[in-house]
């Protein structure tokens, strides 16, 4: 008897992070969807960082400030990538949600917003405590 086909085996878990192997290319860039937004350049380091990001994973040769990532056919698992993404590149950590209700320009605007009032001293009780370390 001949054995019955198994369906491919499923990874576990798919990491946020995932990339195309080495070699091989990512998905072949197209035109803008139709429909979209008027197209305007990024223009902020944040802006080019999260278009670039947003290119490589949709595919789609220009993305620009006024674009929402679901508008042009991005769907959770990407947005999970662009997350890790934009953390890495920006060192700013997103939610889902921000992906959802925001233009590309509003999410860059909120990248710079988060990173400027990220605490750059340790403040109360850790500054306390590192300050009485380095009296000892």
């Amino acid at each position: 008897g001949r054995e019955p086909e198994r369906p491919a085996p499923v990874p576990a878990e798919v990491s946020a992070d995932a990339t195309v192997p080495d070699g091989a290319e990512g998905p072949a860039r197209h035109s803008r969807p139709e429909g979209a937004s008027t197209y305007e350049a990024p223009g902020t380091e944040a802006e080019r960082a999260i278009a670039e990001i947003w290119q490589e994973l949709l595919g789609i040769d220009r993305v620009g400030v006024y674009d929402n990532f679901f508008d042009l056919g991005g769907h959770s698992l990407l947005a999970t990538q662009v997350l890790a993404r934009v953390e890495k590149a920006l060192g700013v950590r997103l939610h889902r949600t921000d992906l959802m209700f925001q233009t590309l320009g509003q999410l860059a605007a909120a990248c710079g917003e988060r990173r400027s009032a990220a605490p750059s001293e340790p403040k109360g009780l850790l500054r306390r405590l590192f300050s009485s370390r380095a009296a000892d």
